[in-house]
């Protein structure tokens, strides 16, 4: 029966020498990777996949299959039941499985979750960002839009069997910054977003465009994305990749306050004294802030109109590196921008000189008589 066989694949977790086949395609990795390690309580499959970099490439593959199956199901996941049992009852009694871990993740700054299991889900939010298809409720929510926008990466063969780094999800924060996603995918990208801007571990395409950034500049830093923005704004990052990334993250933090926490926490006061009535996303309460730090009547926290001030200057720089790269993109840029009143005015302007200079002008073309035009 399906219950039977949830049973023999969790106890297969527990111990890898239950999996003959999982344990030969890994034999040497456990050798020379995890030769202190026990098998049992899922100790050896979990030390190979802290170490997945390094793997062999058979054992890669499999160790990724294996992570597939587990992200059906956290009761397919030995480790992360272990160490979440408690943490599973009190937050989430009623979730069914594809959902606990997102559940668990919500609750991961509860003061009476056990910190072994706040360790065991922050690994697993990791490993589910180096590819969409470990996890089950971003593909379910996001699989037209998948379809529509990033058929090109998911139809790459060479990358099928081991994980595609993040460049489908990545793929999917560039529509949601576009406002492109689906009703039913953005929130759920929206969340991966916003957890991503508070640990930049989260965000695999950053932390590896950014490694030797992040080494020599911000790795004493409490911010790392913060303290790469500061890099960023200042004009000392050279490496392209790095540079464009962190560019990509300013763009998500204007699609989506939220997804710039320092901002969020330093206007939190203004955005519920003025913008109380607007949906966040899509770039609303950016907007309704930049209207603030222009208008002469509506008083922003001293606070928030000195970051945002900054954050304008870094916006113009990352348009600058990211350019807009379509008739939306331009649009949107305008809607953000802290001059679009000046724009709307020059966009008005041209738009009466040619109806005036039509006026006086007259037409072009030459006139003829209605005989020669029927010709």
């Amino acid at each position: 029966t399906r219950q039977q066989l949830r049973v023999e694949l969790f106890q297969r977790e527990e111990n890898i020498k239950l999996d003959p086949k999982l344990d030969a395609a890994c034999a040497s990795d456990q050798r020379s990777l995890c030769s202190n390690v026990h098998p049992g309580e899922g100790a050896m499959l979990e030390c190979l996949k802290e170490h997945k970099n390094k793997l062999t490439r058979e054992c890669h593959i499999a160790i990724f299959q294996r992570e597939r199956l587990e992200a059906e199901s956290v009761g397919l996941d030995y480790s992360l039941t272990l160490a979440c049992k408690s943490a599973l009852r009190q937050f989430c009694p009623e979730v069914e499985h594809t959902r606990a871990l997102q559940c668990l993740a919500n609750h991961r700054k509860e003061p009476t979750m056990d910190v072994r299991c706040r360790t065991m889900v922050q690994r697993r939010l990791v490993e589910q960002n180096t590819d969409y298809r470990l996890n089950a409720q971003l593909q379910h929510a996001c699989r037209m839009d998948i379809a529509k926008f990033c058929s090109a990466i998911v139809l790459d063969k060479a990358a099928e069997s081991t994980e595609l780094q993040g460049k489908v999800i990545q793929c999917l924060k560039t529509q949601f910054v576009r406002h492109q996603l689906t009703k039913t995918c953005e929130p759920v990208v929206m969340g991966i977003v916003r957890d991503a801007a508070l640990d930049y571990q989260l965000d695999p395409v950053l932390a590896r465009a950014c490694t030797s950034e992040i080494q020599s500049s911000c790795k004493d830093d409490r911010d790392i994305e913060e303290c790469l923005k500061t890099h960023f704004q200042n004009r000392d990052i050279k490496n392209p990749e790095c540079k464009k990334e962190v560019a990509r993250l300013i763009h998500e933090g204007k699609a989506d306050v939220q997804a710039d926490p320092i901002l969020y926490k330093a206007c939190l006061h203004d955005i519920k004294h003025f913008c109380h009535d607007l949906t966040p996303g899509q770039g609303h309460l950016l907007s309704c802030l930049l209207t603030g730090l222009e208008s002469d009547t509506i008083a922003l926290t001293e606070e928030c109109r000195t970051l945002l001030s900054k954050r304008v200057e870094m916006f113009e720089y990352a348009a600058q590196v990211a350019p807009v790269e379509s008739i939306r993109d331009v649009v949107q840029q305008i809607a953000n921008s802290p001059s679009r009143n000046y724009f709307v005015v020059v966009a008005m302007g041209v738009l009466g000189i040619i109806f005036v200079g039509g006026l006086f002008c007259g037409r072009v073309t030459k006139r003829l008589p209605a005989n020669l035009k029927n010709k």
